[in-house]
């Protein structure tokens, strides 16, 4: 996938993620409504690039199972942080140390990208390929791709980390209601 474009990505998850913790600190609405914006741009890049990164990296046989993995994988970031902040969060401290571990998460997930980051692959799965996969055979070559599973769990935890933004408007709204 494009550089550019992933890096506009990661920079606007890591400015959405510092702006959920100044807008709880300082209980300021319209900043944490930015953060809103400003992860929904992120996604914006993320999501198409799903497709892009299949027909790239995959042969044809593969591409359907590649994909829903990686749809998969935005999925479970999104239950893991739907679960985490309500279970991890019973007061405003708590919240604000989750949002702080996730803004570090979400430096660490830019910093991976700028080390880790591919524009073509080097030996790929297509270059790997028997002329017909089964689903168990591609998912044991996908998931032995140490490449794959750390974008796929960049992927998840990027995503994971959006979901505190419903709980960042609670602890804004708070002192409102």
């Amino acid at each position: 996938y494009n550089f550019t474009v992933m890096l506009a990505a990661n920079l606007f998850n890591l400015a959405g993620a510092a702006l959920r913790v100044y807008a709880t600190e300082h209980r300021r609405l319209d900043l944490c409504n930015l953060s809103c914006a400003l992860v929904g741009f992120s996604a914006g890049c993320f999501i198409p690039g799903l497709t892009i990164v299949g027909d790239r990296w995959f042969p044809r046989d593969t591409r359907p199972l590649a994909l829903s993995i990686a749809s998969l994988a935005n999925y479970v970031g999104w239950a893991a942080g739907s679960i985490v902040t309500p279970w991890a969060t019973s007061s405003e401290g708590d919240m604000l140390l989750l949002l702080r571990v996730q803004a570090g998460v979400t430096v660490g997930v830019l910093l991976l990208f700028l080390c880790k980051y591919r524009a073509q692959p080097g030996v790929t799965l297509q270059t790997k390929a028997q002329s017909k996969y089964t689903a168990a055979m591609a998912t044991k070559l996908m998931v032995r791709d140490p490449q794959l599973m750390g974008q796929m769990a960049c992927f998840s935890v990027v995503i994971g980390v959006s979901f505190a933004v419903p709980a960042v408007l609670d602890s804004v709204l708070q002192d409102l209601l």
